[in-house]
């Protein structure tokens, strides 16, 4: 069954208190629940998708083409049916958003 942000939000913030970094804690739902690290990092940080396209918007602003959350979704499904693969560029400004190696995020 999957889990609900709430879920997440709650584990990581009792995990932050316990004193386990944004990677820690991401590497442990990759491999506890097998999420991709793009969500796992996402969810460290009790962000929605929404929240992420908010953010990168607010840092790299361009009317002609402002990410939205279906946009994030897309990156966080890739590989899946679906999905659409983050360019270099993409990935290394998520990391900069969660804190982490753009090469944590390709997993």
């Amino acid at each position: 069954m999957a889990r609900s942000l709430r879920s997440y939000r709650h584990e990581a913030e009792r995990l932050r208190a316990a004193g386990r970094s944004y990677r820690q804690i991401a590497v442990l739902w990759r491999e506890r629940d097998g999420v991709n690290s793009r969500v796992a990092y996402r969810l460290a940080h009790g962000l929605t998708q929404a929240d992420v396209a908010e953010r990168w918007n607010a840092q790299w602003p361009d009317p002609a083409t402002p990410k939205t959350a279906k946009t994030i979704s897309y990156w966080e499904i890739w590989p899946g049916p679906g999905g659409r693969t983050p360019s270099p560029d993409t990935l290394n400004k998520l990391a900069y958003l969660y804190r982490c190696s753009a090469g944590e995020l390709h997993l």
